[in-house]
């Protein structure tokens, strides 16, 4: 996300290295996939048409990993498993 932001990358280039992610469960990754996606949305907020465009490619991004966690909470389960479910 930093080059992005810091103008030596493009926001293209980072929502498509950001899709690579969709079929990760570990929640180290999928926080620091989401706090890019929410600064991407920090700077583009003000545009309706790209808010919406963002929440639907964020929705189709988390649509898998959600599957996996479900919303269940079995005994048992890692600490970060039940910190992931929380934050999709």
């Amino acid at each position: 996300g930093d080059l992005a932001f810091s103008g030596n990358g493009t926001t293209a280039a980072l929502l498509s290295f950001i899709q690579g992610f969709s079929k990760e469960d570990n929640y180290l990754v999928w926080s620091q996939v989401l706090d890019s996606i929410a600064s991407v949305k920090s700077v583009f907020g003000e545009d309706e048409v790209i808010k919406k465009g963002l929440e639907a490619f964020t929705l189709k991004l988390i649509d898998e990993a959600v599957s996996k966690v479900g919303w269940d909470y079995p005994e048992g389960e890692s600490y970060l498993t039940g910190l992931l479910r929380k934050r999709l």
